[in-house]
């Protein structure tokens, strides 16, 4: 059986406690106990269900998500789970409800009151519906992030539709705001509650030609590496330049967002192995000079127990980062940035031997006629046609390692 829960009716009514959580004010055993008297008060059976879809009020973080998935696995039985932002799981729920409505589009969802809105943008096409930005504040808030995003500009609003809580219907400051937009739609509580279970329904990755659209989510955190630096005999933090500001990452998807060279990883005197930590940090929040909230993943290894390359995935599903190890780890060293740009500017020859082992041929098919025909430095369809070979070998090396 599969169960399907809206966790938006049993917060805070002020929506402040998953927020909380967003800013890394909890431990690890505050966050555990957090969820676990939440899904007591549910009154869950063990073995009554196998599968479960959640709709969150926020997106949290792995570590948080991780730690719902475990509770639901290991105390209620729970062989799949799947946690869908709240504010997803209402337009998915929405569309089912409204086939008429206009596609593609951005889209509002707006609740609470003019002391605290809590708000979310969504940007939607044919094929997927992607949270673009889910905040909170005043209408000024609001104001400034949609100008952020080009949603608002002296022209006004750039939303085609606007669904909002109609407990705001009394609120004259919103309304006068608002009330020139197009697609201008107040909902009730049951009917929010409602939209959001049938949107469950439609947005658990086993659905399949059921489903109207993938769903995505621009993820409002940066990961950081903590390693040991032997320059400075500490552990240092690093942010990891993997650009989730600017992706849009599948909820069902999995991501590399590193690779990491042997030689670059070192072991703390008197300790043998090599220690690593990934943490997320929530991206409109400042950074602290430390950061003292539960990691993401941690790792530890004998230097010798380490491939030459090692990947860091993000599988968002399962709320997991893992390390792993490349089918080819002498395919690409994303430590030798330099010595692989020289490399490929002097020698179409030496893109053919980077795909050496990948399954495109038809990419290095490609290449081989690049080699085959005629060189001439100044023909420009030629220059162009170099460029984007090399565009193509470096997507290919970074999707497939």
């Amino acid at each position: 059986m599969h169960k399907f829960l809206d966790l938006g009716l049993t917060q805070n009514p002020k929506g402040k406690s998953p927020y909380m959580l967003a800013n890394h004010l909890y431990t690890a055993d505050m966050i555990r106990d957090y969820w676990q008297n939440l899904f007591q008060k549910l009154d869950l059976t063990k073995g009554d269900y196998n599968n479960i879809s959640l709709a969150t009020p926020f997106c949290y973080d792995c570590f948080t998500r991780s730690t719902i998935i475990d509770i639901l696995l290991h105390q209620y039985g729970i062989a799949q789970c799947n946690i869908i932002p709240r504010s997803l799981s209402l337009v998915m729920g929405y569309l089912a409800l409204n086939p008429q409505f206009e596609i593609p589009g951005d889209l509002l969802l707006v609740s609470g009151n003019n002391k605290q809105l809590d708000y979310s943008f969504i940007s939607m096409n044919e094929s997927f519906a992607t949270l673009e930005f889910q905040g909170w504040g005043s209408i000024k808030d609001l104001q400034d992030t949609a100008k952020r995003l080009g949603l608002y500009s002296n022209h006004g609003w750039g939303f085609n539709h606007i669904l909002y809580e109609n407990n705001l219907r009394n609120d004259g400051q919103f309304l006068s705001e608002f009330q020139s937009c197009p697609g201008l739609q107040p909902l009730s509580p049951q009917d929010i509650s409602d939209m959001v279970l049938k949107g469950l329904r439609y947005s658990g990755p086993d659905f399949g030609p059921l489903r109207p659209r993938n769903l995505r989510i621009v993820y409002p955190y940066d990961f950081y590496l903590q390693k040991f630096d032997p320059l400075i005999n500490r552990p240092v933090l690093t942010k990891i330049p993997f650009d989730t500001a600017n992706l849009e990452l599948d909820l069902n998807g999995s991501y590399k967002i590193a690779r990491l060279a042997n030689h670059d990883l070192h072991p703390e005197p008197d300790f043998h192995n090599v220690s690593l930590a990934i943490y997320e940090k929530y991206r409109y929040a400042p950074r602290p000079e430390n950061f003292n909230w539960p990691a993401a993943m941690v790792f530890q290894a004998l230097p010798g127990n380490l491939p030459l390359i090692s990947e860091l995935w993000l599988n968002m599903l399962t709320a997991r980062i893992t390390l792993r190890s490349p089918a080819d780890t002498a395919i690409f060293n994303s430590f030798e940035t330099v010595e692989f740009l020289n490399g490929w500017q002097n020698s179409p020859q030496y893109l053919y031997r980077l795909l050496k082992n990948s399954p495109n041929q038809e990419l290095k098919e490609n290449i081989q006629h690049f080699i085959s025909s005629p060189s001439d430095p100044d023909n420009l369809d030629k220059c162009l046609d170099a460029i984007q070979l090399k565009l193509y070998t470096l997507l290919q090396l970074w999707s497939n390692g």
